[in-house]
């Protein structure tokens, strides 16, 4: 429901300007870019690649998504 993720998206954004941490799981890449300031892709529980979605485009992050820095 879109009311429900915009809601969703005003609580998170409140948090974080109250600098609270918040971890935001989706493989749902354009939701990670509009909400996030960080991006951590795992694979088997291990960190493969941490991006700044303001700064990395969307296929540099997918490509790790999808294995590629590996």
């Amino acid at each position: 429901d879109i009311k429900a993720k915009e809601d969703i998206y005003h609580q998170i954004d409140m948090l974080a300007h109250k600098g609270k941490g918040i971890i935001f799981i989706s493989s749902f890449l354009p939701e990670l870019i509009n909400v996030t300031d960080r991006i951590i892709v795992m694979k088997d529980g291990k960190i493969v690649d941490e991006f700044d979605p303001k700064q990395n485009t969307e296929t540099e992050i997918m490509i790790a998504m999808l294995g590629g820095n590996n």
